[in-house]
């Protein structure tokens, strides 16, 4: 029987990030600290499934190499025609909104490389870059059999490049310089061995349960005194940790076998949802300012248009596949 446990984490990391760019609208700091910290969190949550439902696959698969031109072909469908459906709403709400939008800024945001160059409304497409990254990592090391490595080398490989951010602030100063490689070590662990991390934390759950909320308090802490601004990388690195232990906390203590229809469809959705809500959210506030309202009509708004965007790309993959 399927466990379902992965439809509701997905969706929590999805409402995380939906709460993250509510509360940056906010005209208080520690609320716009809270949020952008929530969405860390939510986003690392998302790559570190990723990794884990790849490595997975590529265990039953006998641990062979991904075939390059299928891995290649299906990650293009999936990831850009939901991402190009989008971009054909959220560029003209971006242009109704006045903001200046080259034609640089549209090539690369239909490539995927939104991080180099973001639109004003759809910074967070830095995920989509950074997702094409990790697959190319999956490409790259699903020749070799990195699942002989022994989990304690990954934790001590995760610890030094820990002590390395917090030791050269001045190297590891900006948000990408800290995520990527910190991203590729704990995804090259989860797909490689994603698995028996689970057993262990499995094994000691309460105390990956304590230890989730020491560093998800501890992570909040410093985006609360500022560090977003002042210590970055540092910043950056434990909201990404605390990510990382939420998904391993949430597998460990939580195990659903029946299914919700209504958390399946919203898992089904979470990557157009992703997509789109942003753009949703600056949109109504734009027109309706600050008030209640815009969160209830924001939501009803970002659950239309995300599942129209995954009907319309399913329809479009089956026809192309």
């Amino acid at each position: 029987m399927r466990n379902h446990t992965l439809d509701i984490i997905r969706v929590l990391a999805m409402v995380g990030v939906i709460v993250d760019h509510y509360l940056q609208l906010s005209n208080h700091n520690v609320l716009i600290n809270t949020g952008i910290y929530i969405g860390g969190v939510s986003v690392a949550v998302f790559l570190a499934i990723s990794a884990y439902l790849y490595g997975a696959k590529w265990r039953k698969m006998g641990c062979q190499g991904f075939d390059v031109f299928d891995f290649l072909y299906k990650r293009f469908m999936r990831i850009f025609i939901p991402l190009w459906l989008t971009l054909l709403v959220a560029i003209p709400l971006e242009l109704y909104a006045g903001h200046e939008v080259s034609g640089r800024v549209v090539v690369f945001n239909i490539l995927g490389l939104g991080w180099v160059s973001p639109l004003m409304w759809q910074g967070h497409l830095w995920y989509i870059t950074m997702t094409l990254i990790v697959y190319g990592l999956f490409l790259v090391i699903s020749r070799f059999r990195l699942d002989k490595i022994p989990i304690w080398l990954y934790a001590i490989a995760i610890v030094l490049l820990s002590g390395l951010i917090i030791c050269f602030p001045q190297v590891f100063d900006t948000f990408s310089r800290v995520i990527i490689p910190l991203t590729l070590l704990y995804s090259t662990m989860m797909f490689a061995s994603g698995d028996k991390v689970l057993e262990i934390c499995q094994r000691y759950k309460w105390w990956i349960v304590i230890a989730t909320v020491i560093v998800i308090l501890a992570a909040f802490y410093f985006y609360l005194l500022g560090w977003r601004n002042s210590h970055k990388g540092i910043a950056s690195l434990m909201s990404a940790i605390a990510g990382v232990m939420t998904f391993l906390c949430l597998m460990s203590v939580v195990s659903i076998k029946k299914k919700n229809k209504v958390i399946s469809w919203f898992s089904s959705c979470s990557y157009e949802i992703y997509l789109i809500h942003p753009s949703i959210i600056c949109f109504v506030a734009m027109c309706m300012g600050k008030g209640w309202i815009v969160v209830p009509l924001g939501l009803l708004l970002i659950a239309v248009a995300g599942w129209r965007i995954n009907l319309i790309s399913e329809q479009l993959y089956q026809k192309f596949r």
